[in-house]
C-alpha cells in the first residue's frame, strides 16, 4: 500500500478504515490491486499468502515500470554525461572479469559479471547508453568466451564516447592522476563534495574520508549573524516546490546514489505532513525555471526548527546560491534553529559558522552519538586556520534534547 501511495505522490488522509476507499480514487493503481490485496487477507494457507503477496509485488513493479517509462524523461548520451563512465567501467570491472576468467575462478568471474551488468544497466537508465546484456554471455564452463564478450561490449561502449566526441582519459602514474584532478579543481570542474575530499587528501587524511562521512555533528543557532546574509544573485529566482515536483526535489536535494534513501526519508518524515512540506520547501531556479538549489526549515518532531536538505547542484556551486537560500529561510525563522551535518562537509560547516551556528558538545543527541571529539582533528586539518579558529561551541538546549528523544527515527 505504501508503495502505491508513494507512486501517487500523496499520503493516507482519512485513517485505516478508509484505506481502500482512498486507493480506489488514485490515478495510478496496479491492475487487480484490490483483488490481490484481499487475497492476502482472505488467504487460508501459507501458499495462499505467498501467491497473493507475489501478485501484489508484481503488480506494483509493473506499475512502477510503466510510470517510469511514461513520465521520466529519456536520457541520451552526451559529451558531459558520459564523462568518466568508460574509465569507471575499465577500473572497476575490466580487471576483475579478466582475472576471474584467466584463473578459472567461476565464483569470482560470476560476481564480476554481475557487478559489470549492474553498472551497465545503471548507465542505460541514467544516461541513455544502449542496453548491454552481458549476463547472456556468461558461461561458467567457458569463461574465456565470456571474457571476450565483455571486451567486445567495452568496445561498443567506447563507441558511445566517439559518437559524443569524448576521448578516454588515460594515466600511467598516480602523479598524473593527481595532477589532472587538481587541474580540475582549479578549472571549477569539481563540486563541493570533491573539494572537501581534495582537502582531506591534501592534508593526508584522504583514506579516512568515507569513514568520517558517517560521523554525526550537530549545530545550533540562537541568533543569526545577519552580516552573513546575501541576496539571491541575478538572474536566479526563488519559488516553492510544487506537489508534482517531488521527484525533481529529490534529484536536487541529494546525489543520485541517495535517491532511494531520500524516498524512504520523505515517506517516513514528510509524507504525513505533505501540505506543510510543500509550503516550506524552497527552490532557487535558473532563467528557464529549472530548480538548481533547495533548502527549507522543518518543524522536526513537531517541536523544533531545523535546516532541511540544503543543497546546490554541482554545476551551480560557487555562485552564492546556498548562502542565499540559507539567508532567505533564516530571515523569517523562529530561533533557535538546529541542523545535522558531517565533518566531511567542511565547506558547509564553514558556511553555517558564518551565519552564527555553533557546534554542539553534548556526547549524545537523542538516539544518535555526537562525534564532535573525533571530528575536530579532521576539521582542524582541512579547514583554513582562520576558519577553524572561528568555530564556536555550545551545549544543546533542553528543547533539542527533549525533542530528539521523542522518536528513534531521526527527523533532521
Amino acid at each position: 500500500m505504501n508503495a502505491v501511495v508513494s507512486l501517487n505522490n500523496t499520503y493516507f488522509r482519512r485513517g485505516a478504515k478508509l484505506y481502500m476507499e482512498e486507493l480506489r480514487r488514485y490515478k495510478y493503481l496496479p491492475d487487480g490491486f484490490e483483488k490481490d490485496y484481499m487475497s492476502v487477507i482472505d488467504g487460508e494457507t501459507d501458499d495462499d499468502l505467498r501467491q497473493g503477496a507475489l501478485a501484489l509485488l508484481r503488480g506494483v513493479d509493473k506499475l512502477y515500470r510503466q510510470m517510469y517509462g511514461e513520465l521520466v524523461p529519456k536520457a541520451s548520451p552526451s559529451y558531459e554525461n558520459l564523462r568518466g563512465t568508460y574509465e569507471e567501467l575499465w577500473c572497476n570491472c575490466r580487471n576483475k572479469v579478466i582475472a576471474g576468467a584467466d584463473s578459472e575462478d567461476k565464483s569470482y568471474a560470476f560476481h564480476a559479471a554481475l557487478s559489470a551488468q549492474n553498472y551497465l544497466n545503471e548507465m542505460t537508465e541514467n544516461i541513455g547508453t544502449p542496453k548491454f546484456d552481458l549476463m547472456r554471455h556468461f558461461d561458467a564452463h567457458n569463461l574465456q568466451s565470456f571474457k571476450n564478450a565483455f571486451l567486445r561490449i567495452m568496445d561498443e561502449y567506447l563507441a558511445e564516447y566517439e559518437k559524443a566526441g569524448r576521448k578516454v582519459e588515460r594515466f600511467d602514474t598516480f602523479e598524473q592522476v593527481y595532477k589532472r584532478y587538481m587541474n580540475g579543481l582549479n578549472n571549477g570542474e569539481i563540486n563541493n563534495k570533491n573539494l572537501d575530499y581534495a582537502a582531506y587528501v591534501k592534508n593526508g587524511v584522504g583514506d579516512d574520508f568515507y569513514t568520517v562521512g558517517n560521523y554525526n555533528l550537530f549545530m545550533q543557532c540562537d541568533s543569526p549573524n545577519k552580516t552573513a546574509f546575501c541576496e539571491l544573485p541575478h538572474p536566479f529566482t526563488f519559488r516553492l516546490c510544487r506537489p508534482d515536483e517531488l521527484e525533481v526535489w529529490k534529484r536536487v536535494a541529494a546525489e543520485e546514489d541517495y535517491a532511494c534513501y531520500l524516498t524512504e526519508y520523505y515517506d517516513r518524515v514528510y509524507a504525513q505532513h505533505a501540505d506543510e512540506f510543500f509550503r516550506n520547501c524552497m527552490f532557487a531556479c535558473d532563467t528557464d525555471g529549472k530548480p538548481v538549489a533547495t533548502g527549507f526549515i522543518w518543524r522536526s518532531y513537531g517541536k523544533i526548527n531545523t535546516i532541511a536538505w540544503l543543497r546546490v547542484l554541482p554545476a551551480y556551486e560557487g555562485r552564492r546560491l546556498g548562502r542565499a537560500i540559507l539567508s532567505r529561510i533564516l530571515a523569517s525563522a523562529d530561533f533557535p534553529v538546529y541542523l545535522h551535518t558531517q565533518p566531511t562537509s567542511a565547506r558547509a560547516i564553514k558556511l553555517y559558522s558564518d551565519f552564527g551556528f555553533k557546534l554542539l558538545t553534548d556526547p549524545v543527541i537523542g538516539y544518535r552519538k555526537n562525534n564532535l571529539s573525533e571530528s575536530l582533528p579532521y576539521l582542524q586539518k582541512v579547514l583554513p586556520e582562520g576558519d577553524y579558529l572561528k568555530l564556536r561551541f555550545a551545549e544543546a538546549d533542553n528543547a533539542l534534547l527533549e525533542a530528539a528523544m521523542l522518536s528513534e527515527i531521526s527527523e533532521f
